[in-house]
């Protein structure tokens, strides 16, 4: 069954697909915009302090932590953890 407005329905979805793509059509700029951050010294050596951390204390410690407690006291310890982020407004 066809409606009687297929046509100006189907004109109307093939302007607002011509509206939205045009959008996403834009010309090419002289070159990449500069990058404009001006705390990328301090925030390389955080990063580089994180990578540190973790390749030093904390990977070792998950590993104890893995080899010393059993897994079914993990799955546990994991499910009270997620229902306490899932029922934040209860466990206040």
């Amino acid at each position: 069954m066809m409606l009687p407005c297929h046509g100006a329905v189907r004109r109307l979805v093939a302007l607002v697909v011509a509206i939205s793509s045009a959008g996403c059509a834009s010309l090419p700029t002289a070159g990449p915009a500069p990058a404009d951050d001006p705390l990328e010294p301090v925030n390389r050596v955080v990063f580089s302090a994180n990578v540190d951390l973790d390749r030093i204390v904390i990977a070792p410690a998950a590993e104890v932590y893995r080899a010393i407690v059993p897994a079914p006291v993990r799955d546990g310890i994991d499910n009270e953890d997620d229902s306490r982020s899932t029922n934040k407004y209860i466990w206040l």
